[in-house]
């Protein structure tokens, strides 16, 4: 007997005298539940916890012998199905780096692309970070190209650090809350002329250090 996953249904297969599965299962896609499988440079397993490009956590229950993979996400309504069938480059494992920027690993604080605060809690196969913004209350994981992601920490190559107070040439002065990897800035100005506080992503030839 060996059990496999059968329209994301946990079944457990017979096979005949010869080693030929039942008619009743015959040509049905079939996902094996053993094993550890190594899919474009990422090692996945039965019961790793993983993070998809949906916004979703969930379990992974079986590999397709094309490559799919079928996972179980975590606090699916009974009226559903546990069970999904995602393509590999749609899973991020929670922990590594990107493969496109090192730097940008599981863990790390980032600023995304419209001044939200949050946290790197995965990285998929093709470089892309998935990560939770500190202001969602639900706990979606959102996914984006590090490009598109500041760091909380570190300098750019002409010394504009994460922290530092500046002065923008139209006289604003704000505070730099991210570096990005293309030498720009996360600023955040103390107040716009509606009373509100932006961020802005700026060159830093736009930018004086100030205290």
């Amino acid at each position: 007997m060996k059990k496999v996953l059968i329209f994301s249904a946990l079944l457990t297969l017979f096979s005949t005298a010869d080693g030929a599965a039942k008619g009743d299962f015959i040509n049905r896609k079939i996902a094996s539940t053993d094993a550890v499988v190594s899919i474009d440079g990422f090692s996945f397993q039965i019961d790793e916890p993983v993070v998809c490009d949906n916004g979703a956590e969930g379990v992974i229950t079986g590999f397709f012998p094309n490559g799919d993979i079928s996972i179980r996400f975590l606090g699916a309504p009974l009226h559903m199905s546990p069970h999904l069938r995602v393509f590999r480059n749609r899973l991020a494992k929670k922990e590594g780096c990107s493969s496109s920027l090192p730097e940008y690993c599981v863990g790390i604080n980032i600023y995304d692309d419209v001044g939200n605060s949050g946290i790197v809690t995965g990285i998929f196969s093709d470089g892309r970070v998935a990560f939770t913004a500190a202001t969602d209350t639900y706990g979606v994981h959102f996914d984006a190209q590090p490009t598109q992601l500041g760091l909380k920490q570190g300098c750019t190559s002409d010394h504009y650090c994460a922290g530092d107070r500046v002065v923008h040439e139209t006289l604003q002065s704000g505070k730099i809350m991210a570096v990005y990897s293309d030498g720009d800035v996360a600023v955040k100005f103390d107040l716009k002329s509606h009373g509100d506080e932006l961020t802005d992503k700026l060159s830093t030839s736009k930018l004086a250090l100030s205290k």
